[in-house]
This record gives C-alpha cells, sequence and structure tokens, in this order.
C-alpha cells in the first residue's frame, strides 16, 4: 500500500448517550461565521421507515454544504445508531463529494443510512411528500409520474394500513404497480 499523508479536516466526534450524538466537519455556524455562503438540509428520523419500526423516531440529521458548488462541509446528527452512521458524511467530506453524489448513491431500504441521502436530498430542494389529508394526498400521488410502492401491513400514522394505502394509490393512479408485501413489519 502507498502511504497517505493525514488530513485531520476531517475529524468525527460522537456522545455515546441516548440519543447518540455525531458531528463531522464545520457546524453551520462556523461556516456563516467564516463568511461562507451554505445551505443546509435537515431530515427527521420520524419520517424515516426503519427509525419508526425500531419506535426511535426521534432525532435528525442536518447536512452543511457550499450553496453554489454542493459541497458537502459537515454534519451533525441526533438519534439512533448515529455514531455508526456518520462514517458516510466523514467520507463525503473526505473525498469532496456533493450532495448530489449522496442524493444520487442508492442506499438499502429500509435504513437509517437513508437519513443522510435525505438530510442531502433536502437541502437540494427535493422534499419529501407528507400529506395532512386524503385530498392533499390524492394530489401529491397525481404529479407523481411512475412510481411502484411496496408496502406493508403495519399500522402506518393516522392508523391506515398497508393495504388500505394500496386501494388508495389503486384508486386514484391505477395504472401504478402497487406491490403489497405481508409480514414485512415482522422482518423490519
Amino acid at each position: 500500500g502507498v502511504a497517505h499523508p493525514r488530513r485531520w479536516k476531517v475529524v468525527p466526534s460522537a456522545v455515546f448517550a441516548d440519543p447518540e450524538i455525531a458531528h463531522v466537519g464545520v457546524l453551520e455556524e462556523e461556516a456563516r461565521e467564516k463568511g461562507l455562503d451554505v445551505v443546509v438540509g435537515k431530515f427527521a428520523f420520524g419520517a424515516l421507515g426503519r427509525a419508526v419500526a425500531m419506535d426511535r423516531g426521534d432525532g435528525f440529521v442536518k447536512v452543511i454544504a457550499e450553496r453554489a458548488s454542493g459541497r458537502i462541509l459537515g454534519a451533525s446528527l441526533a438519534g439512533p445508531e448515529v455514531a455508526d452512521l456518520f462514517a458516510e458524511a466523514a467520507l463525503a467530506i473526505e473525498l469532496g463529494a456533493t450532495l448530489e453524489d449522496v442524493a444520487a448513491t442508492v442506499h438499502a431500504h429500509p435504513t437509517l443510512a437513508e437519513a443522510f441521502m435525505e438530510a442531502c436530498k433536502a437541502a437540494l430542494g427535493c422534499a419529501v411528500l407528507e400529506a395532512e389529508s386524503g385530498h392533499e394526498a390524492a394530489d401529491m400521488v397525481e404529479n407523481i409520474p411512475a412510481i411502484a410502492l411496496v408496502l406493508s401491513d403495519i399500522v402506518m400514522p393516522g392508523g391506515m394500513d398497508g393495504r388500505a394505502l394500496a386501494r388508495f394509490v389503486r384508486r386514484f393512479r391505477p395504472e401504478l404497480p402497487v406491490v403489497l408485501m405481508s409480514g414485512y413489519a415482522d422482518k423490519a
């Protein structure tokens, strides 16, 4: 192997508490104090299927990046297993990766690691869809050009189970493939 010089710009830190807290790179406040024009993306673990299945929906991932280039400068995380998760953020900073690089990387689903990808997508302005009512959800589904849904028989927030959601999608978008995977909650 070839020896590589140590670059101490990317030194991750973690607090092993409940919830865990982790940080790597530049804090948002530090970046702004340095006069950098930054964009910030945040994603809540409560919107992440794996965290909800674990009953660990508290916490978030926040990514800080240069606005013009999208180069990732830092990440702050609080939540389940973040001391294990933030290695991806450290690698992204070390390699000079951009928000688009991470957003375009396929992440296994459902995993906690998706939270970093979703925070990068949020910084790019790719919103996560959330509906307050059935009518609002129907409007959102109507605007999605193509989708393949994998639904489970778990009960979702608001009491709707996977079968009811599948019927809802089939009613408003009958041309979309809907796959209902039963027993999924037992395997998550």
